[in-house]
């Protein structure tokens, strides 16, 4: 059964039985034409007790991947010239 990535979340809170995570989720389709979302897809932290902590620490994420990718796309730039 094969099976194609349709999407892919942005960065989210998950949880799985070992707890709370930083990670995204995916829509994928199998040839027979089902189609599942929300499957995990990746994971981008450790665990957390609690989803509160773990949504904390999402937002510090985000900025922190803001940050990388500008000072990547800026010295891309600079680097062009």
């Amino acid at each position: 059964m094969e099976s194609k990535i349709k999407s892919i979340s942005d960065f989210k809170v998950m949880h799985s039985n070992a707890g709370y995570y930083i990670g995204r989720s995916c829509e994928e389709e199998y040839s027979e034409g089902e189609v599942y979302s929300n499957i995990p897809y990746d994971r981008a932290s450790g665990y957390y007790f609690t989803q509160e902590a773990a949504e904390i620490d999402l937002k510090h994420f985000e900025k922190c991947m803001r940050a990388e990718f500008l000072a990547h796309v800026l010295g891309s730039v600079s680097n062009e010239h």
